[in-house]
């Protein structure tokens, strides 16, 4: 990239460009970790799941998990254990007392990375609030202060090599005004994946009354960016199903889409509703939405319960006997004046027609 002085070229090493390759459908699970080490499992882990068979399972258990981002794993092979973690590799290596020898136990540590999207062509954002970090030398740390960042809720970030610098933000570049919109830097923007904003409900959907299908022959993430720009009422939740089959999936995805693929779904319901309702379907896969701008679903809720508050049924009761009252008072006073002002005599108050050009005689 050129600015007018100086050239720069923003480049990723083979370890973080391998997550933005073609994904492999066997390897994308794999792809989100960097293997560790066989000797070790954690001492104070989060959380551990038995019965699990395979390595291949306990990654996908860290992916998917929902009650706390999952960053370390040690899958105990003879045990059949899995091991969750929601630190981080570094802070477990850099406190002694958190990991021990084990043998044929099996240390991944999952890449922050995989939470974002990198947006090539030297973008930056000019907008105000974020949060600056100096001597950042690798990317993976930078997208590590975002994700781990307290002071705002981190949803894009720059990494800037050359000065090694970690910008954050509280918008994405799709947010942003033109003006505030830098090309041709020596950063690369990286932006939050719209389906981190979801809990995510496998194999079920719900019923073909309920939502509204908006796109075909897409993926989850960008039917999550339509659930979040959707105008209008708000969208609380979508269904993503990757094929609709009949009989399978057709009371999610409606018989009249059989045999479509990448089917969109739009609901203004949320999961925990009352006479909220989930259906099985192997295609498809539930979104319940997380994020409401930078409140919580449960924080967002509570909002919209005190804004209604505000209009209990007494004052609402107040209200429209006010309105009944109002209307009456303007009622006497049109009788009055029409009463007051109207003509004495009727040519004083008289209406003619007459035909014009192109109007029937009759």
């Amino acid at each position: 990239a050129n600015d007018g002085e100086n050239e720069y070229q923003v480049t990723l090493s083979a370890s973080e460009s391998l997550h933005y390759r073609t994904p492999d459908p066997e390897d994308a699970i794999k792809n989100q970790f960097s293997f560790k080490g066989s000797q070790g499992v954690m001492t104070i882990p989060d959380y551990v799941v038995e019965n699990v068979t395979s390595i291949g399972k306990c990654l996908k258990l860290c992916v998917s998990w929902k009650d706390f981002r999952c960053l370390t794993v040690s899958y105990m092979r003879k045990q059949n254990k899995c091991q969750l973690s929601n630190m981080s590799w570094d802070d477990l290596r850099a406190n002694g007392t958190l990991l021990r020898p084990m043998s044929d136990c099996f240390l991944f540590s999952r890449h922050y990375l995989t939470e974002y999207t990198p947006l090539f062509g030297g973008v930056a954002l000019n907008s105000t609030g974020g949060i600056e970090y100096d001597n950042v030398v690798a990317l993976e740390d930078c997208a590590k202060h975002c994700s781990e960042e307290k002071k705002i809720k981190c949803r894009s970030f720059e990494w800037c090599h050359v000065d090694n610098v970690c910008h954050l933000h509280k918008e994405t570049y799709l947010e942003v005004a033109d003006g505030d919109i830098e090309t041709h830097t020596g950063c690369i923007h990286f932006y939050q994946k719209s389906d981190m904003s979801f809990t995510q409900y496998s194999h079920q959907g719900t019923s073909f009354k309920e939502h509204t299908l908006v796109a075909v022959s897409t993926d989850a993430a960008t039917c999550a960016k339509l659930c979040i720009s959707a105008e209008g009422s708000v969208c609380e939740s979508y269904d993503h199903c990757e094929k609709c089959r009949s009989p399978y999936e057709t009371d999610v995805c409606g018989s009249e889409n059989i045999n479509g693929t990448g089917l969109c779904f739009l609901n203004s319901k949320h999961v925990g509703e009352p006479g909220f309702k989930l259906i099985s379907a192997s295609m498809c896969t539930h979104y319940s939405r997380d994020v409401f701008g930078d409140l919580d679903y449960p924080a967002w809720i509570k909002s919209h319960q005190a804004a209604d508050k505000q209009y209990t049924p007494g004052s609402m009761t107040g209200l429209a006997f006010g309105m009944i009252f109002l209307g009456i008072l303007v009622a006497v006073a049109a009788v009055f004046a029409l009463n007051k002002y109207r003509p004495s005599t009727a040519s004083q108050f008289s209406m003619t027609f007459k035909n014009t050009e192109g109007d029937s005689s009759i």
